[in-house]
């Protein structure tokens, strides 16, 4: 079987480096290195926004659960993580401690918490609510590419070019596992929904 695209979405003026969607599936978000975030309305495949605030390429998106938030991260002119309201359409929250380039975010499955990681070898635990940093994990010797939570929110999993996956306890900062990757570098991790 040959699967067709059944639209082509043109607007970003550079790569696309990410794409998420919405949780109820209606809107599509996608950024790159135009340092634009662009929303789309997947029935109609129709640009329906364009997000501007980051200062250089966007790396990664990703909604809330309820879908009522997007967060962003962007590279070393930036260094941040922004959170944005759907409803509104405008910027939210910047939230400020990565001293290089975040590469991912994700959303806890409560979406009480987010985590973003980046080449300062680091992967930051954040209140979603107050936009306060809970806990910095460190261990990583390499830029770190992805972070993934756990579905039951209890622990988050980061990836690494030091080719080392690490799971660490979201209450506790407790490293629990160190898992030597297969290749020289993971760029995107995810867990198992029965995991």
């Amino acid at each position: 079987m040959q699967i067709q695209p059944c639209a082509t979405l043109k607007g970003h003026t550079n790569w696309i480096y990410d794409a998420a969607f919405s949780p109820d599936g209606q809107t599509l978000a996608t950024s790159g290195w135009d340092q634009t975030i662009r929303l789309w309305n997947v029935a109609s495949a129709k640009q329906r926004a364009v997000l501007r605030g980051h200062q250089t390429e966007v790396f990664a998106v990703a909604f809330s659960p309820d879908g009522a938030m997007l967060a962003s991260c962007s590279a070393n002119n930036d260094s941040v993580v922004r959170l944005w309201d759907m409803d509104q359409g405008k910027e939210q929250a910047v939230l400020k401690g990565h001293t290089n380039a975040v590469h991912d975010v994700a959303f806890s499955p409560d979406g009480a918490m987010l985590a973003s990681c980046g080449y300062d070898k680091t992967v930051k635990l954040w209140n979603h609510e107050n936009h306060q940093a809970l806990l910095t994990f460190t261990g990583h010797t390499r830029d770190v590419y992805t972070v993934a939570f756990a579905p039951d929110g209890k622990s988050v999993l980061a990836a690494s070019t030091d080719t080392i996956v690490k799971r660490w306890n979201t209450e506790t900062g407790e490293l629990q596992e160190d898992m030597k990757g297969p290749m020289q570098w993971v760029h995107s991790i995810k867990f198992s929904p029965d995991r």
